[in-house]
């Protein structure tokens, strides 16, 4: 589900609902089996699409509204932590 919702904002509150479980239970779970709480690998796909796109071209700023950020800066960020370079060094 957080792999095809990445562009959106999905709760734990809204993954809970789906899974029949409580949101404690659930990130408790979730960051047992996949390494991290499901905010994080929701991130986590996003900088993926994020890198897929810059690489096929398309422009930081494009790049960060189609993959769900809010703003630019929040996507630089996150960007350059993740991959150690920014957007716009990426794409060169």
């Amino acid at each position: 589900y957080l792999q095809m919702c990445f562009r959106q904002n999905v709760t734990l509150e809204e993954l809970a609902a789906l899974t029949g479980l409580s949101s404690y239970y659930l990130c408790r779970v979730f960051a047992r089996d996949v390494g991290v709480p499901p905010h994080t690998y929701q991130l986590q796909v996003r900088l993926k699409h994020a890198a897929d796109m810059l690489a096929r071209g398309m422009q930081p700023a494009e790049v960060a509204l189609d993959v769900g950020f809010f703003d630019q800066s929040h996507f630089h960020r996150a960007f350059k932590k993740k991959f150690g370079v920014t957007p716009g060094k990426y794409l060169r």
